[in-house]
């Protein structure tokens, strides 16, 4: 049944967003969420639910995934109109804009180094709880590292901050794109995608860094949809293998990797049956779901 239910919803969707006139865009949300909610959670039914369920409790937490997925799709086009907030200040947005062009450089050079100094520091911290030194950080699994910081529950504050500079860093990428200004562009890119790689213990902010200049080639050059198409469904897993092994989860065949990928439903199911015979608050396991 969710198997089906979430086939009819991702396929539903993009049917009703090609009938409202939507161009097809393979690095768009729209699409790669619903590539990512086909897989977790239609392909991952098949090998992550327990085959001894009853069938009330596979029928109401199968009907639990779907109402949040619909949920989800509701609020992804819902628009509600909200009045307008009166402040007790207005900002002239030309001479603020005008002051950040004349001085971009300036400020593009401030964020890089802001970004590459928090690296070390969180690099330096997790080194101290870790007891291991920097140079060894670098090239112990990420798994392993992350694992010792959650139980010392470290680094978390530092890392909020580190992927707010990221987002300015993106912006600040957009802005010398645009204005053709490519060695800070370049710049920025390196610094990207080594100190995401070098922080993160998940591989999403890895991916992502690393099809920065494929982005930017399919919205500024040509468009490559196609290409992306099949990198998704083909490259895409064994990206994500390679990665695994990177962040210390082991093996390199890409069909039980693809297995462990379904852990989120996996888990999912787990909470849902100790909830089910009252073991455990869903709320409060959904958020320890969460947060680990």
């Amino acid at each position: 049944m969710l198997l089906v239910g979430v086939s009819l919803l991702v396929i539903g969707h993009q049917l009703w967003l090609w009938a409202r006139g939507w161009r097809f865009d393979a690095l768009h949300p729209y699409f790669l969420c619903d590539v990512m909610i086909f897989a977790l959670f239609g392909l991952g039914s098949l090998v992550a639910l327990p085959q001894q369920w009853s069938s009330d409790i596979r029928f109401t937490f199968e009907l639990y995934i779907l109402a949040g997925l619909v949920a989800y799709y509701l609020g992804l086009h819902t628009r509600f109109q909200l009045a307008t907030l009166q402040v007790p200040f207005r900002i002239r947005g030309g001479a603020l804009q005008s002051i950040l062009t004349r001085h971009i450089r300036v400020l593009i050079t401030f964020i890089v180094l802001s970004t590459i100094a928090l690296t070390l520091i969180i690099l330096y911290q997790r080194a101290q709880v870790v007891g291991r030194s920097v140079l060894e950080i670098l090239v112990l699994p990420p798994l392993y590292v992350h694992t010792i910081l959650a139980q010392e529950e470290k680094s978390s504050l530092q890392v909020v901050v580190f992927y707010f500079i990221n987002s300015l860093l993106l912006v600040s990428l957009y802005i010398t794109l645009s204005k053709k200004q490519y060695f800070f562009s370049v710049l920025i890119v390196l610094t990207t995608m080594l100190c995401t790689l070098i922080l993160s213990s998940t591989r999403i902010p890895i991916i992502i860094a690393l099809l920065l200049p494929i982005a930017y080639y399919h919205y500024s050059v040509r468009s490559i949809n196609l290409f992306l198409v099949i990198g998704i469904f083909v490259a895409a897993p064994v990206l994500l293998t390679a990665l695994n092994n990177y962040r210390g989860g082991g093996g390199w065949t890409i069909i039980p990797m693809m297995e462990k990928e379904t852990v989120v439903l996996k888990s999912l199911s787990r909470l849902w049956e100790n909830y089910y015979h009252q073991k455990i608050n869903l709320e409060y396991g959904m958020h320890y779901f969460y947060y680990t």
